[in-house]
């Protein structure tokens, strides 16, 4: 499904179908679009053993990660964080549309605020259960930012911004909080970094586009203050080769399964 509409808060949009249709957003019709890497985020998230697990999205866009989980885990409790204000209102508006108001709070925030500003938003330090992001990944000064105002926010960041990026997903998990990244397999050198010491147990996860080439995208999922040792997973083949989605592709992306990323 791919209807346009347009003046949701002045930005043009679509309203686009996820998990064969059980989830439907708006998200904006120019600029970075919630595709694939939002759905194998999402699937990254399993059943938490406590009941109603706190989740955290940061960087949420119109709120497609943090919807996908509500749905797909029926008593967790998600907060979608997004600095774009056009976004944020776009996250309300999927959220209520969805029948997800009771357990996603959409939350308009800079992340790199001062701890004092967010905790008068209603954002503690370590009280989610998982937190989750697909963060910006080129620099500012990388020559390859894009024109476009929401595309640039979604896919650039500031110098050192990582850092703090992750700095605040740690500071927002518990002590015994886990973390899922979705990143560009090339820059994997730059998380496993920013992740020494705050994160063990890291379980990396390739996606493949097809069967022999190498991976585009790593899922990292972690263990907060853990000291267990890093497992590389065999990871997911997106597509046969005549571009039709493989079977195990599909359950996650279409049916909503969870990634088999082991114990973390």
């Amino acid at each position: 499904m791919d209807v346009h509409q347009h003046g949701v808060d002045g930005i043009e949009v679509t309203r686009d179908a996820f998990l064969d249709g059980k989830v439907v957003l708006y998200q904006p019709k120019h600029g970075h679009r919630a595709g694939v890497d939002a759905v194998l985020l999402a699937a990254s998230v399993d059943a938490a053993k406590n009941a109603a697990p706190r989740i955290m999205d940061v960087g949420a866009g119109p709120g497609t990660v943090g919807l996908l989980i509500a749905t797909r885990l029926l008593d967790a409790k998600v907060t979608c964080v997004e600095i774009e204000e056009g976004l944020a209102h776009i996250g309300v508006r999927n959220r209520d549309e969805n029948a997800l108001k009771e357990r996603v709070e959409i939350i308009n925030a800079d992340i790199f605020e001062h701890m004092e500003a967010l905790e008068r938003m209603g954002l503690r330090p370590g009280q989610f259960d998982h937190v989750v992001s697909n963060p910006p990944y080129y620099s500012d000064d990388s020559g390859r930012v894009s024109n476009n105002l929401l595309k640039r926010r979604a896919n650039s960041m500031q110098p050192h911004g990582l850092d703090r990026w992750i700095k605040f997903m740690t500071a927002m998990a518990h002590a015994d909080g886990r973390l899922s990244i979705i990143y560009p397999a090339d820059r994997l050198d730059d998380l496993l970094r920013l992740l020494t010491g705050r994160f063990g147990n890291l379980q990396i996860f390739p996606i493949y586009p097809h069967a022999g080439d190498a991976a585009n995208r790593v899922i990292i999922r972690g263990h907060k203050g853990s000291r267990a040792p890093l497992k590389l997973h065999s990871g997911l083949v997106l597509h046969e080769a005549d571009g039709a989605f493989t079977n195990e592709a599909s359950r996650s992306l279409r049916l909503g399964a969870a990634l088999d990323m082991g114990a973390c």
